[in-house]
């Protein structure tokens, strides 16, 4: 099956997916990943941040584009110096674990079973950031910001798995991906 989100066309193949926020499902105050997949070995949470669509535009257009996205990624990603930003880096982390967090609760409220392990993907449109970079990120964001759920006593909660790529690599890994 094929779903559009953000500029891209995931393909998810014959594999059963969610969209929370649009197919009415939605539990009021839990904010949604965007996708929820089921494949035949693991139940995946996929998040798709900041992803802009750059092809209609010429390169004067696109030199200055992606000189405002470098700097936005930047102000989202890495505390400065002077730690001007600090509270905004924590909230940006925050909203990556509460998004998964809410979107596990809705699944548990719902009656699943969790029979598979669970991972969540975050892919972000990182114009400065290498794999080593994305790695880091990954680290910082993983302890103190994506939930471990032992507060939810059903043993079968498996949590494997969180994982920051770009949507190159998601397609490469994952799902193909059509950049519209």
């Amino acid at each position: 099956m094929m779903k559009e989100k953000d500029g891209c066309i995931f393909n998810f193949g014959n594999y059963k997916f969610e969209s929370f926020d649009e197919e009415g499902n939605i539990v009021d105050r839990l904010l949604p990943v965007d996708f929820v997949v089921e494949t035949n070995t693991h139940l995946l949470f996929i998040e798709l941040k900041n992803f802009d669509e750059l092809k209609n535009k010429n390169n004067e257009e696109t030199k200055k584009h992606l000189e405002i996205q470098i700097a936005s990624d930047l102000e989202k990603l890495k505390i400065k110096k002077d730690k001007s930003n600090k509270d905004k880096v924590k909230v940006f982390r925050m909203e990556i674990g509460g998004k998964f967090k809410d979107s596990v609760l809705r699944k548990y409220i719902a009656g699943y079973s969790f029979n598979k392990p669970v991972k969540y993907i975050f892919i972000f449109q990182f114009y400065m950031y290498a794999q080593p970079e994305m790695e880091k990120l990954r680290e910082d964001i993983f302890h103190g910001y994506i939930p471990t759920f032992k507060e939810i006593k059903n043993k079968n909660l498996k949590f494997e798995n969180f994982e920051v790529m770009n949507i190159v690599k998601f397609s490469e890994t994952y799902f193909p991906v059509i950049l519209k």
